[in-house]
């Protein structure tokens, strides 16, 4: 049996467009967020003891863009580097290997 092969998506236009408006979109502030978590260390705190920001930045390292990619590793830095994390963050570190 040989695998479904995937038929090639052709974008429009506006299409291509939008996706690379929502690729900077992201990039940006992606970048805008790890400026303001460098700054802030209450904001810091905050964002790196929650399973969910961790599970979204975790996710944005798999992606075909490099420099999503780039700001999704800078923001996970955060969380490694942490020295207090709480439980559930060393948890979800350690199944990923971290």
């Amino acid at each position: 049996m040989t695998p479904a092969k995937r038929k090639k998506k052709t974008w429009s236009w506006t299409e291509k467009k939008s996706h690379y408006v929502n690729f900077i979109a992201m990039t940006q502030s992606m970048k805008l967020e790890y400026d303001m978590l460098q700054e802030y260390e209450v904001l810091r705190e905050e964002f790196t003891n929650s399973r969910v920001h961790l599970m979204q930045t975790m996710t944005n390292l798999d992606t075909d863009h490099e420099s999503i990619t780039y700001e999704a590793i800078l923001l996970l830095s955060l969380f490694i580097l942490m020295p207090n994390r709480n439980a559930i963050i060393n948890k979800t570190l350690g199944k990923n290997g971290s």
